[in-house]
């Protein structure tokens, strides 16, 4: 299957294509500008995977929390092209992507994007399993 990826969801754009097994991913440190940036580097990972005219399987993206600028950038875009290629979208909680993986760390693992004004977006998860729920909480909260 070969599938696009991105998030949009804070000051860090990520574009990842898998194609047969390979990936080709860019991370970039871009503050709020994702409207310049993405659908290019879309494009040219796609070229750079051999996929670019017939397009991916799947479209995935950032669904929150994070910015609401940047989110919906990236679900637009995200429609956008499935709706252009005739293929399926599905978007997945920002959180759970940064914990993904690290499933095998015997401990808490708690991913945190600052939500401004004092306040931060995180979750609690154990092994992988989400334990406290999405949260918007004050960063001495984080540690409770």
């Amino acid at each position: 299957m070969k599938c696009l990826a991105i998030d949009t969801s804070t000051t860090h754009l990520t574009v990842t294509v898998e194609c047969d097994g390979k990936l080709y991913e860019e991370f970039r440190s871009i503050g709020l500008r994702h409207s310049e940036h993405l659908v290019p580097l879309i494009e040219r990972l796609l070229e750079e995977a051999g996929i670019r005219e017939k397009g991916p399987d799947l479209v995935i993206c950032s669904a929150g929390p994070g910015s609401f600028t940047g989110l919906r950038i990236g679900m637009a875009t995200v429609k956008g092209m499935a709706a252009g290629y005739g293929i399926p979208c599905v978007s997945v909680p920002t959180l759970d992507t940064w914990a993904f993986g690290l499933e095998f760390f015997d401990g808490i693992v708690v991913p945190v994007i600052d939500a401004r004004k004092g306040s931060y977006y995180c979750a609690a998860y154990d092994h992988g399993r989400n334990i406290s729920g999405f949260l918007d909480i004050k960063m001495e909260r984080v540690f409770d």
